[in-house]
């Protein structure tokens, strides 16, 4: 009789067991603390070259960009053999995919080459990828192109190319046929003045941003770009010589449309004592770091300046201070008299400086 009752109770605690994890979602946990810190899965799903001095990374999982962007935390090397040096390290938008770019060193050849990743956290930092390698082939097979062009606001143009390149200046540009010109002057017939390229555009080296000083009238304009061979790509032979492609020279049409709305300062969140995220109503032209500023004040004009600010989208920027903020809230301010934040068409932020107040996060 006893051991039937055993039996019987334990069936039954198996059984209710079931029915919680099925009806319930409860947890069942065998040989195992429930204090003990789940670690999260954090992968690198794919390595790819693109062109010969830009290798994307890309993760399954949102990662920290502390670590993503440290360039120390990445090996790269030619044939698996000859290490070349990581230049820049960006986390693009998407908030998965680091591009890294490299120093010379690649060989455009069919022999495999590999990265070792290692320290790379995932956005909450439960999980890295530590000390892992991964083959890849740097290859360039074709002639650099452009792959977009867009008008941001009236006094900007954005080009994405679809590799990274050597040559970027005003003389590879034409707009409806005029001659862009970095002096500054009145727009004539055919010279346009006060233009600048600014290559890569927030370290992403597929992206240049073209800012005409003087604006775009309204409509539809026409970019030519490859001009004088002015626009060549990384492109190097087996043994490393550089034999650069040159961007055959195409036409791009786009349009300018009237913009007279300010941006807004929608929200910030604060990520820890140090760091905060602002996010705006449109996009915005990057800002001085000095532009973002904290005070325990709800009406102040300064306070302690940002030593950092990092674009994440047009829209979204991250801000750090150099010392922790001991309160449990403040006021995040972005704007004032002497560090504008303007969007694309110099519309300035509305009100001057804009605050929220905000509960800090550990």
């Amino acid at each position: 009789m006893t051991r039937t009752r055993i039996r019987c109770t334990i069936a039954g605690i198996l059984l209710l067991a079931i029915i919680g994890l099925f009806f319930f979602g409860c947890k069942i946990s065998v040989g195992q603390n429930d204090d003990t810190p789940q670690q999260k899965y954090f992968s690198v799903t794919s390595v790819t070259g693109n062109g010969m001095r830009i290798v994307n990374v890309a993760f399954d999982n949102s990662v920290d960009r502390d670590t993503a962007e440290t360039t120390a935390n990445y090996t790269v090397k030619n044939n698996q053999t000859t290490t070349v040096s990581v230049q820049t390290a960006k986390l693009l938008s998407d908030g998965k995919t680091v591009q890294l770019f490299l120093n010379a060193g690649m060989c455009n050849d069919a022999i495999s080459d590999s990265i070792e990743i290692q320290n790379v956290q995932n956005q909450d930092k439960t999980a890295l990828v530590n000390q892992e390698k991964y083959l890849f082939k740097a290859t360039d097979s074709a002639v650099p192109a452009i792959f977009s062009v867009e008008a941001l606001g009236s006094k900007n143009i954005r080009i994405t190319f679809t590799e990274a390149m050597q040559g970027t200046a005003l003389a590879a540009f034409k707009l409806d046929d005029k001659v862009l010109k970095s002096a500054t002057g009145t727009d004539s017939s055919t010279d346009l003045y006060a233009v600048s390229v600014t290559y890569p555009e927030t370290n992403n080296y597929l992206k240049a941003l073209i800012t005409f000083g003087n604006g775009l009238s309204v409509g539809s304009h026409t970019l030519m770009a490859g001009a004088n061979n002015q626009l060549t790509d990384y492109n190097v032979s087996a043994d490393g010589t550089a034999i650069p492609n040159s961007m055959t020279t195409a036409t791009y049409a786009f349009s300018v449309a009237s913009d007279n709305t300010v941006p807004l300062l929608l929200s910030v969140e604060s990520l820890s004592r140090t760091k905060a995220r602002y996010a705006f109503s449109k996009a915005i032209n990057m800002p001085s770091c000095n532009a973002f500023f904290w005070s325990s004040s709800p009406s102040a004009n300064s306070g302690t300046a940002a030593v950092s600010a990092v674009k994440i989208t047009d829209t979204v920027l991250e801000v750090s201070w150099q010392s922790e903020i001991i309160s449990s809230s403040a006021y995040f301010y972005a704007g004032s008299i002497n560090y504008r934040i303007e969007d694309f068409s110099g519309n300035p932020i509305s009100p001057l400086p804009s605050k929220k107040l905000v509960g800090i996060n550990d």
